[in-house]
C-alpha cells in the first residue's frame, strides 16, 4: 500500500522555520507580578532579542521604559531572545496592563481599533453586522463591533456565497 517515506524521513526532511531573533523586539504581557518588592511583566517573546539597560515602548500607550533586569524562573539573565519566556522587570513605575505590548521603537507595530479577519462561526445564533462580539485575541480581552461582512464562504463546498446577507450562519466562514 503505502510507498512514501516513512514519518522519520519525513520528519528528517523538514527544515527548521526561519529565526525570528533578527526582527524587532516585540513582547505581549501575559501576567504581572510583584515578588520581593519587583513587578515582573512576564510572558513570552514573540520577535527579536533584548539586553538588560535597554530602552522599548510599551503600546499602546507609547511610553518609553528600561529594562532594569530579566528573569527566567530564579535566575537573573542578562538577555533573552524570541522564543523564550521571561520575567522583564522595568526601571521605574509604570502603568502595565495585561496585553500591553514591549517593543522596540523600530519595531513597526501599529495600534488600532478595528480588525479586518477571516472567521469560521460556530455559534448556534447567526453573528450579525451591527452585533458586538466579546473578542479575545492573546491576553487582550475587547467587546467589538460587526461593522461589514465583506464576503460568506459554505465551508463544506467552498462556494462563495451572495454577498447581501447582514448575517453570517453556522459553520460559514466570512471575512
Amino acid at each position: 500500500w503505502y510507498r512514501g517515506p516513512s514519518l522519520l524521513e519525513s520528519l528528517d526532511s523538514l527544515t527548521p522555520s526561519e529565526s525570528v531573533v533578527h526582527l524587532p523586539f516585540c513582547f505581549p504581557v501575559q501576567d504581572i507580578y510583584s515578588i520581593n518588592g519587583d513587578v515582573i511583566y512576564v510572558g513570552r517573546i514573540e520577535y527579536g532579542s533584548i539586553r538588560t539597560g535597554e530602552r522599548l515602548i510599551i503600546l499602546p500607550a507609547r511610553k518609553e521604559i528600561k529594562v532594569q533586569s530579566i528573569k527566567a524562573f530564579d535566575t537573573v539573565k542578562q538577555s533573552a531572545s524570541a522564543k523564550e519566556c521571561v520575567g522583564i522587570v522595568l526601571d521605574g513605575d509604570y502603568s502595565v496592563k495585561r496585553g500591553d505590548v514591549f517593543c522596540h521603537e523600530n519595531a513597526n507595530l501599529s495600534v488600532t481599533d478595528r480588525l479586518h479577519v477571516l472567521l469560521f462561526w460556530m455559534g448556534e445564533k447567526p453573528l450579525r453586522i451591527s452585533e458586538i462580539v466579546h473578542w479575545r485575541l492573546a491576553t487582550q480581552d475587547a467587546d467589538c463591533k460587526v461593522l461589514d461582512i465583506i464576503k460568506r464562504i459554505n465551508s463544506s463546498t467552498l462556494e462563495i456565497l451572495p454577498d447581501d446577507s447582514a448575517e453570517i450562519h453556522k459553520f460559514e466562514v466570512a471575512e
